[in-house]
């Protein structure tokens, strides 16, 4: 059986990506980084992917999908600050620092702590200390030459924000502040041949996909939690378990 691409019909039976047409946000196609491949096709051919193949942008920001389990997608980040300068010593930082974020805020009393490790050792103590019986909402680090705050809540919607109230030099006179950012995350309608007509492996263009949808959870491929968790955000609905890569 011949199956060079372009010489061939390929199969394409029928396969449900989505069980509702609501909700529902289409977005135009994307271009798949050359290589990608849909294992669960080998009956066919590998290269040649089936709908329902979710695809995250790759972290290279050539702006090219690959597939949701790929090692180079994109992940969640957290929103993280960093003191503008290291800890002058000698009482320098003494006061109080406000931190503030999508879970609360909370205050620090520095009295010194007259090193950076010393400043991170006290954040940490005060964001154990407002709810003992669950995880910090902040983890702080000596990041060599500065301290660090960094969310332990990742995406988009999650923010963060330190201040001291009487010395700006070191989070800035306003503050210094960070957001959480998501990968894009997108879900293909259609097959996609990952060959040219010489069946060399290309680039190659998606087809109309979509970023929001009520999908069939058991036709999503390479479907990572991190990947569901972003869908899920933007109001994407799921019938049934979804079977998650990764």
């Amino acid at each position: 059986m011949n199956l060079l691409p372009g010489l061939v019909s390929f199969p394409r039976p029928a396969r449900r990506v989505t069980v509702e047409k609501l909700p529902r946000l289409e977005a135009s196609e994307v271009t798949i980084l050359a290589g990608q491949v849909d294992s669960g096709n080998s009956a066919f051919r590998t290269s040649f992917m089936r709908p329902g193949m979710v695809l995250v942008e790759h972290t290279d920001g050539s702006g090219k999908y690959v597939v949701g389990s790929d090692s180079n997608a994109k992940h969640q980040t957290q929103a993280a600050v960093a003191t503008l300068i290291t800890n002058p010593g000698a009482g320098g930082w003494d006061g109080t620092v406000t931190i503030q974020g999508h879970w609360g805020s909370f205050t620090v009393a520095l009295s010194g702590s007259n090193t950076d490790a010393a400043v991170a050792a006290a954040i940490i103590a005060a964001a154990a200390a407002l709810n003992p019986e669950s995880q910090a909402p902040i983890t702080a680090a000596d990041t060599t030459g500065e301290v660090t705050i960094t969310n332990h809540d990742k995406g988009a919607g999650t923010w963060l924000k330190a201040s001291h109230g009487t010395v700006p030099t070191m989070f800035g006179a306003a503050g210094a502040v960070s957001y959480g950012v998501d990968p894009d995350v997108v879900v293909t309608e259609g097959y996609v041949d990952m060959l040219n007509g010489a069946a060399a492996s290309v680039d190659a263009l998606s087809g109309e996909v979509l970023r929001v949808g009520y999908f069939d959870a058991a036709n999503l491929i390479n479907l990572t939690a991190e990947a569901a968790a972003v869908l899920l955000k933007r109001g994407s609905l799921f019938s049934g378990t979804p079977t998650l890569a990764g």
